[in-house]
């Protein structure tokens, strides 16, 4: 390929792509657990910052979770849909006892 070729190539793929210099940065691969146990990352175009966590989703005998489980936390007014996997990942202490019933209550244990 000739020299003024290759230079047309590039003149075009670079009117194609852009090249705005406001391409997102790399990011660690940190994760930040949210109230609903659901986690999210560091956003590359935020300037690494972490995504916002969702609003809770509040759950009951009604109202089922489209993901998660439904819980009821000591803490909170309302059960919500729990996302986590182990819903004592909540407490302090890391431990808890889950009573049988619906939803489930969670009692954290010190």
């Amino acid at each position: 390929m000739k020299p003024v070729h290759l230079f047309i190539v590039l003149v075009l793929a670079l009117g194609i792509f852009g090249c705005t210099g406001d391409a997102p940065k790399a990011c660690t691969m940190e994760a930040k657990l949210c109230p609903d146990g659901s986690a999210v990352g560091r956003n590359g175009s935020k300037d690494c910052e972490f995504d916002p966590c969702p609003g809770y989703k509040y759950c009951d005998a009604m109202t089922r979770c489209e993901k998660g489980e439904c819980y009821k936390f000591q803490d909170l007014d309302k059960p919500i849909c729990w996302q986590g996997v182990n819903p004592c990942e909540r407490c302090a202490s890391r431990k808890c006892s889950i009573l049988e019933s619906y939803p489930a209550q969670i009692v954290c244990e010190k």
